[in-house]
């Protein structure tokens, strides 16, 4: 597995931003300033963070996202990896609108173009955290190269990657927002380096799959996807539950609203919950054709959280996804245990 985690910030609202990661600060669910889709993620004060819920084993990485300043003022990180709560490399913006990686405060290499303020860019960068690189690390602003850190360069403060944070890590009088957030390791055959500008992009139910195990909340097991269809999650208002192993709701989806040249992979994400004592799991469910595929086993707690599994290729035929597999499959859940 090369690709671990993507975020379109399209479906959920800021109270649920807490839900998806370890939330720092105030950050926002911004439904104005998006690049794409509906939502972007805001971040204005000091510390204003979203640190990704997944445990990073690998040393090297690759992260892309679609970034916008308001302003430009004073030398402001918006992009770190962390070795317990040491900071180590990271990518961050000048006062003249260039942008720098940075080994914790030190500055190893800076661009030589400045980004203009409210402005839309893509930044991906190639890294690896260690005393004494194995790869180059480069950084791409619109798919052109603007920093090479060379073989060797130390870009450790503290041995490994433990946090992977976004946001501002800064006190300018600036708002930083995100867009389109996707993050690998290099350890899979594809996926593991540089994939360009592209759109994290969300679709929702919009009809009821092969099976409809679960009761809904309006007392039936009929149009189970109108309980579960909404941008924003609405908890208990509207839900679908079963407590009986085995059992599975899965849904039709929405056509996708992109015509894309290349997928690199689709997310399945629920936001789920338990009710009773018991433990439970659940199973996040692709079906593109006629078999269930399933993904990692996740554990409910009494509230609410979010759960995503990644299928890199298509698994009915181990190919990559096309956009008649994704518009053509159904996705859901089911009741591990």
């Amino acid at each position: 597995m090369a690709l671990l985690w993507i975020d379109s910030f399209d479906t959920y609202a800021t109270a649920d931003i807490g839900r998806r990661y370890t939330a720092g600060g105030t950050p926002l669910i911004d439904a104005v300033e998006m690049r794409t889709g509906v939502g972007c993620l805001s971040c204005n004060g000091y510390l204003d963070r979203a640190e990704l819920p997944i445990t990073f084993t690998d040393d090297k990485f690759v992260v892309g996202f679609a970034f916008k300043a308001s302003t430009v003022t004073v030398l402001c990180p918006l992009f770190r990896t962390l070795g317990s709560s040491s900071v180590n490399l990271c990518i961050g913006m000048n006062a003249d609108g260039t942008i720098s990686l940075l080994r914790s405060t030190s500055i190893l290499g800076t661009s030589v173009a400045p980004l203009l303020a409210d402005t839309w860019y893509h930044i991906e960068l190639v890294g690896e955290v260690s005393n004494s690189t194995t790869i180059e690390c480069i950084l791409k602003v619109n798919g052109v190269t603007v920093i090479t850190l060379t073989t060797g360069t130390d870009t450790h403060t503290a041995n490994g990657i433990t946090k992977i944070q976004l946001g501002k890590f800064g006190v300018p009088a600036a708002t930083y927002y995100f867009d389109s957030f996707y993050l690998m390791d290099q350890s899979g055959a594809k996926n593991n380096t540089f994939i360009g500008d592209c759109v994290v992009a969300a679709i929702h139910p919009d009809g009821a799959g092969y099976l409809s195990d679960f009761d809904g909340s309006d007392g039936n097991k009929v149009d189970n996807h109108l309980l579960v269809d909404e941008a924003d999650p609405d908890d208990d208002t509207t839900y679908v539950e079963d407590d009986t192993v085995g059992g599975i709701d899965s849904f039709t989806y929405a056509a996708m609203s992109e015509t894309p040249a290349e997928i690199f992979g689709v997310a399945v994400t629920t936001m789920a919950r338990k009710t009773t004592a018991n433990a439970r799991t659940i199973k996040q469910i692709a079906r593109p054709v006629s078999t269930n595929y399933t993904g990692d086993e996740h554990i409910l707690a009494e509230s609410y959280a979010c759960f995503q599994d990644i299928w890199e290729d298509n698994p009915a035929d181990a190919a990559d996804w096309e956009e008649a597999d994704v518009n053509g499959a159904e996705f859901g859940v089911k009741v591990e245990a």
